[in-house]
């Protein structure tokens, strides 16, 4: 497999074994929102190779990545973490949204996106997701976690399995702050 590393900074990684690709403005849409980007790669990674990861740079692999392509098929798409609890908890004017767009449904599942993988044969996963952030960042652009619920909500309504990976990945977005310490 590659390695490819998408990055505003190209030369930080120059000496790495990796391929190195500048980030494209188009990413971020026309409502310039940075998390938009990570599925825009993810989406334009999927026509070049079977099965696409993207990775957050505050993870670690606790076991080897192999074991996150062999769970990807065709019929479901890979993400960090599954929260069932937080459809009750979102926020009162997120919820007014999704509904005023028909986008929430019975089997929705909130998605955490420090890993999202996929196949090339569910790409149209990740359109859709796409179109959901465009659609409701107009409404939505205080609420930080957009893609994830973009996503959770394109995977509920083409009713796609989700697949995890907390065994293989450990991903520290809440305690960046302590394992940033721990590093130094």
């Amino acid at each position: 497999f590659d390695i490819p590393v998408y990055t505003d900074v190209p030369d930080f990684y120059k000496k790495l074994p990796v391929q190195v690709h500048a980030i494209k403005n188009d990413w971020y849409g026309k409502i310039n929102y940075h998390f938009r980007l990570k599925q825009a790669v993810v989406y334009e990674n999927s026509f070049k190779y079977e099965k696409t990861i993207w990775i957050d740079t505050d993870t670690f692999f606790k076991k080897s990545p192999k074991l996150l392509f062999d769970k990807i098929t065709e019929k479901n798409q890979l993400c960090n973490s599954k929260h069932y609890s937080t459809l009750k908890e979102l926020d009162l004017r997120v919820k007014k949204a999704l509904i005023q767009e028909d986008l929430l449904k019975d089997n929705f599942v909130y998605l955490n996106s420090g890993v999202i993988g996929i196949s090339h044969e569910s790409v149209g996963i990740l359109k859709k997701s796409i179109e959901i952030i465009d659609k409701l960042h107009p409404k939505l652009s205080f609420y930080y976690t957009l893609e994830e619920l973009a996503l959770a909500l394109a995977v509920s309504l083409d009713d796609v399995e989700s697949i995890d990976c907390v065994e293989v990945i450990h991903h520290y977005w809440s305690r960046k702050a302590i394992f940033r310490t721990k590093a130094e």
